[in-house]
């Protein structure tokens, strides 16, 4: 088979600007909703009090669950002081990994449309269509672009060590990606053997080829080991606290139905996206005399993405199976959403520069487009209400950890000598505003929970209509002897 077309009708100029005006969109509307309307979370405050505003020594050599420790180390670069100013800057490490996933999507698909031989304004839309709907993929995704955890950087950073495993990038850099994905959360170890099964594929069977493929990895296990190393008794202590195991492939069959926000859509859409990336891979390496990598990129950056995908419910499975460790949460899975739009994606890219079937493959690439297209606003008209009316509880994401609507703009608003008590998980949320609830004139009930218990109380909500669960809500007063309101969303 012949290798595709490389030119493009298109101006560089108008593909630059198209290109830096979408990242400044993407990346405007997710900065307003995290900074502005997205409350800050149990999870992500407590891993900054705990961990990252204790600085960046102690953050890498003090490993739990929750510490994600490479996203943590760079909360712990941010000065106190800015944080203490507004504690949602505490985010901005998560903002710019955001704009970077977004940067990584745009390019990915820009890869492969320079192989298609067509219109400029066609290709610009398709573009467009294709890199915003990767990033509507899903609700779980969107959730890690407003809230500052380590799943996206490990995201990111997985997406990144794909996208540059092409041969016109040093093969160090990549790596060193996929070492620093694991970093973040260290289930990305997971997606690993998937990538290795297609550097053999893309290599070859030669034994300098098995040579090549088994010193990256030595490299990149080598340099985990090291990141990990002050860690590994720790990681093994605390690896005995998750053997809840559950039953064999109830895990996978779960993620089958919840990974999209289209009931109807999401099992034929991972499992699709394994089987199309794979045989477009397949199908091309076959039809190459060199390395498919070399002549088409996209095909081997789907390959990747359905080969991590598959890897991950096998290892997830396998652990479990083992008793070895118990499966993942399901937001660990997050990037699955995200990897299977992108390798339905770069396979239909491919597909509409096939010369052979020419119309058949044509409107193939034309009917996944529809479908991934049909997801992301399918994606966006799930997410979109809640975060419009500032009503979080129903946000698509299961198990949200503790959202406390507190921000300075709140603060400022109760009169002075107000009083507030956040009970339960709520006061790691609280905590990073002490400091402007001194500034305005505000107290906090002293005495925790017992002390609280004995205070007056009300049902009726000081703001909002909808209540959280009691131990993930903030309670305010006017003045003592007053009963304490709970805020509402």
């Amino acid at each position: 088979m012949p290798a595709l077309q490389t030119t493009m009708d298109i101006t560089p100029g108008h593909s630059s600007l198209r290109k830096n005006l979408w990242l400044l969109v993407m990346c405007a509307v997710v900065v307003a909703f995290s900074c502005f309307r997205w409350p800050l979370m149990y999870d992500e405050t407590w891993n900054y009090n705990e961990t990252a505003s204790l600085g960046p020594i102690y953050t890498l050599t003090h490993y739990n669950f929750n510490n994600h420790m490479l996203y943590a180390f760079f909360m712990s670069l941010l000065p106190g002081k800015l944080v203490a100013l507004d504690p949602f800057l505490m985010r901005i490490p998560n903002w710019l990994t955001a704009c970077g996933l977004f940067a990584l999507i745009y390019l990915s698909f820009g890869t492969a449309l320079r192989a298609w031989r067509t219109n400029g304004t066609v290709i610009g839309t398709v573009h467009l269509l294709l890199a915003t709907s990767a990033v509507f993929a899903s609700a779980q995704l969107a959730f890690y672009y407003l809230v500052g955890r380590g799943y996206l950087l490990g995201c990111t950073l997985a997406l990144a060590a794909i996208y540059v495993r092409q041969r016109r990038f040093p093969s160090w850099i990549s790596d060193v990606c996929l070492m620093l994905s694991a970093y973040s959360v260290i289930t990305y170890t997971y997606l690993w053997p998937g990538v290795l099964a297609v550097d053999f594929l893309e290599e070859g069977v030669s034994l300098d080829a098995v040579k090549r493929v088994l010193w990256r990895w030595s490299r990149s296990t080598f340099l985990l080991f090291l990141a990990y190393a002050s860690s590994l008794t720790r990681m093994r202590a605390e690896s005995q606290s998750y053997q809840d195991f559950g039953v064999l492939l109830s895990y996978t069959q779960r993620l089958l139905r919840t990974t999209f926000d289209a009931p109807s859509l999401s099992a034929l859409l991972v499992i699709g996206a394994m089987v199309i990336g794979i045989a477009t891979y397949l199908e091309t390496r076959a039809g190459l005399p060199a390395p498919a990598g070399a002549e088409e990129p996209a095909p081997l950056i789907a390959a990747y993405l359905s080969g991590a995908i598959a890897s991950f419910f096998v290892v997830s499975e396998a652990t479990n199976g083992l008793h070895i460790v118990q499966t993942p949460y399901v937001r660990n899975a997050s990037f699955v959403s995200l990897f299977s739009i992108m390798a339905i994606g770069l396979s239909g890219i491919v597909w509409l520069g096939r010369e052979r079937f020419k119309w058949l493959a044509r409107t193939a690439a034309l009917a996944v487009f529809a479908v991934i297209v049909f997801n992301g606003w399918t994606t966006a008209g799930a997410i979109a209400p809640p975060l419009l009316t500032g009503k979080y509880l129903h946000f698509p994401v299961s198990n949200l950890d503790c959202p406390v609507p507190i921000n300075n703009a709140f603060l400022k608003s109760l009169p002075k000598g107000a009083e507030l008590f956040c009970l339960g998980y709520s006061g790691s949320v609280c905590w990073p505003f002490q400091t402007n609830i001194t500034r305005y004139g505000l107290s906090y009930l002293p005495g925790g929970g017992d002390a609280f218990d004995r205070e007056p109380r009300s049902n009726q909500c000081w703001s909002g209509t909808e209540a959280a669960d009691r131990s993930c809500t903030l309670y305010v007063r006017a003045r003592k002897g007053d009963a304490f309101q709970p805020l509402c969303y």
